[in-house]
């Protein structure tokens, strides 16, 4: 059987998590004692990312056929990435984060954050969502700015941090380069209103 251990995340995406630290042993309710058997676990996606992510969240629990886990994601990893950035190259996935249990247990709160690349409009801003177990079907979702003021005391310090600004004027967070249409070759051509925010970041 596996045993898991209590751990803070290396990032503080949330507050908890358990890790899978061996093969033996029994599996201790930690992270998760008032929600029965259901326990859930943060993981490294194995793909190269640095020390920015990606990070995945895996929902392990116990059945009568024995230990058994899920991804829980696919949906908010969809709806986050309809969300337009523009990074230096392919746009990668978000971070994912486990933030709290649902009353009943068949629901999770998860965070997704844009990576915290230098090189990625709005770097290190995130959406929180609400998903059913096990499907994990959207159930709601809240802004940046609605997740703090409601989740504050289940979300890390690295989501507690994250640039509210970027919400409230979102230009004033896009890297200038990435958008060229705010420094066209012709004087005649009409910037878009958000222009005047990359511009004034990139002269700063």
């Amino acid at each position: 059987m596996l045993s898991l251990r209590q751990g803070q995340d290396t990032r503080d995406l949330g507050r908890c998590r358990a890790e899978v630290i061996s093969d033996r042993d029994r599996l201790p309710h930690r992270c998760g004692d008032r929600v029965g058997s259901r326990l859930f676990g943060f993981r490294r996606d194995p793909h190269p990312g640095g020390a920015v992510g990606d990070f995945v969240v895996v929902i392990y629990h116990v059945s009568a056929s024995g230990l058994r886990y899920t991804v829980p994601t696919k949906y908010v990893w969809k709806e986050f990435m309809s969300w337009p950035v523009q990074c230096g190259g392919p746009r990668e996935g978000p971070n994912l984060a486990f933030v709290k249990w649902g009353e009943d247990s068949k629901s999770v709160y998860l965070a997704a954050e844009i990576l915290p690349h230098s090189y990625c409009d709005l770097m290190g801003t995130f959406k929180l969502y609400r998903v059913a177990l096990p499907s994990g079907r959207i159930l709601k979702i809240w802004d940046q700015l609605q997740a703090k003021k409601e989740f504050w005391g289940s979300l890390g310090q690295e989501l507690r941090n994250a640039e509210d600004d970027c919400i409230g004027n979102p230009a004033s967070c896009y890297v200038p380069q990435y958008h060229p249409e705010c420094f066209p070759k012709r004087k005649d051509v009409k910037l878009p209103a958000y222009c005047l925010e990359v511009i004034k970041t990139a002269t700063d």
